[in-house]
C-alpha cells in the first residue's frame, strides 16, 4: 500500500511540474492532452510488471487518462492478465515513440514515458549490460579503465524472451534520438528499477543524453549505481539521502 500510494503521489507531483509553468495556455488550449508510454521490459521479477501495471492504473482510473492515449508494452505480452496492448520488443518501443507518439502528440501535449526494468553501464570497476562508446562517440572521457579514459553508452533492458534466451536493449542514443521526434510541450522521462539484490541501473548514465529544453527526466539510480529493493520505503530513502546513491 506504501508503494502504490508513493507511485500515485509521484505521478501526481510530475504532472504538477509539466502543468505549473504553463497552467494559462493550458487552461486555454481545448486540443492538450497527456500521452503515456509505459514498459515492462524484465521478467526476472514481479516488481517490474506490478509497477507498471499500478502507473496504467493511476494514468487511467485517477487522473483520467484515456486508454487510446496510453501505450502499454510488456515482455510478458500475452501472458498479462491486465489491458497491455503489445510486446515490448525494442522495435515496438522505438516505434511507439518515433513513429505513434511523434505523429500524434500535439505542441501543447504532455508525454509521460514510464519505464520499469533492468539497466545496463559501468558500475566504476566493470561493465554491466553497459557497452563502451559506439558512434556517434557522445559520452567523452567518463571512466579512467586499464590507465585510459572511456565512455560508457547506457542501456535499458526492454524485452526478454526464455525459450531460447534473448534479450532487447535500447541504447541512449537511440532512446536519445527517438525523443527528438517528439514536439510537445512537456515530455517527463521516468526510469524505474531495479530489484532483490545487486542488479544493474546505471539510469542517472541517461540524464545527460536525453535531457533537453521541456524535459523532465528521472531515475532511480546515479551514472554508476544500482537500485534495488530490499528495504521498506523509509529504509530505502535514508539509505539513498545519505549515500547520495539515490536508492529506490
Amino acid at each position: 500500500m506504501t508503494r502504490k500510494r508513493t507511485l500515485s503521489f509521484f505521478l501526481g507531483f510530475l504532472l504538477l511540474c509539466a502543468l505549473f509553468p504553463v497552467i494559462i495556455p493550458y487552461a486555454q488550449a481545448s486540443d492538450s492532452e497527456i500521452w503515456a508510454l509505459i514498459v515492462h521490459g524484465s521478467i526476472d521479477s514481479p516488481t517490474f510488471y506490478r509497477d507498471t501495471r499500478y502507473m496504467y492504473k493511476v494514468l487511467n482510473e485517477d487522473y483520467g487518462v484515456s486508454h487510446d492515449n496510453i501505450i502499454y508494452l510488456s515482455t510478458s505480452y500475452p501472458n498479462t492478465p491486465y489491458i497491455v496492448d503489445d510486446s515490448s520488443t525494442l522495435d515496438n518501443v522505438r516505434t511507439a515513440i518515433n513513429t505513434t507518439l511523434a505523429n500524434s502528440v500535439g505542441v501543447n501535449d504532455i508525454v509521460f514515458m514510464y519505464f520499469s526494468s533492468h539497466g545496463g553501464g559501468y558500475n566504476g570497476t566493470y561493465l554491466c549490460d553497459g557497452v563502451w562508446d559506439e558512434p556517434p562517440f557522445d559520452e567523452g572521457d567518463e571512466h579512467m579503465v586499464d590507465g585510459n579514459w572511456k565512455g560508457c553508452d547506457e542501456r535499458v533492458q526492454v524485452w526478454v524472451q526464455l525459450n531460447p534466451y534473448v534479450e532487447e536493449w535500447y541504447s541512449d542514443d537511440n532512446l536519445t534520438k527517438d525523443l527528438n521526434c517528439i514536439n510537445c510541450a512537456k515530455l517527463i522521462f521516468v526510469r524505474q528499477g531495479c530489484v532483490e539484490g545487486n542488479q544493474s541501473c546505471f539510469g542517472g548514465g541517461l540524464i545527460d543524453d536525453i535531457s533537453g529544453p521541456k524535459r523532465i527526466i528521472m531515475s532511480a539510480s546515479n551514472e554508476t549505481g544500482v537500485s534495488y529493493v530490499t528495504w521498506t520505503l523509509q529504509e530505502s530513502l535514508a539509505t539513498g539521502l545519505a549515500s547520495g546513491q539515490n536508492a529506490s
